[in-house]
């Protein structure tokens, strides 16, 4: 029975990493939908979010990418992280006064930037 709850839970969490996927993918097929009128500085907004989300993805595969364990340079990188998908959000939510794929996208990768900040703290 652990085993069984113990591979759920990877699930999940794989999933709950995975999050920002689908309102990233979706931000960019707007985008590329108002081509002749597109908005500069959301492009510029959702690639900084894309560019976050590519370091989350790529971090299983090199995972020395955030620093070294229990670092200050993987706390560093995480919180920088963080504190730029969080201005991201709020310059996507400034800008348009609306609910955007790019503010969920940024509020989805904040939030596994918290995740990560979580489990990488030192016990």
């Amino acid at each position: 029975m652990t085993d069984v709850l113990h591979s759920v839970l990877h699930v999940v969490l794989f999933a709950f990493c995975l999050l920002p996927a689908l309102p990233l993918a979706w931000g960019w097929i707007e985008i590329s939908r108002a081509k002749p009128r597109f908005d500069p500085f959301q492009v510029v907004l959702l690639t900084l979010v894309t560019a976050s989300f590519a370091w989350i993805v790529l971090t299983p595969i090199f995972p020395l990418s955030l620093g070294p364990y229990h670092s200050d340079t993987r706390q560093l990188t995480v919180g920088c992280n963080l504190l730029v998908m969080t201005l991201v959000a709020v310059a996507a939510f400034i800008r348009k006064k609306r609910i955007s794929p790019t503010l969920f996208a940024a509020g989805a990768t904040a939030l596994v930037w918290y995740y990560i900040a979580i489990i990488n703290v030192p016990v």
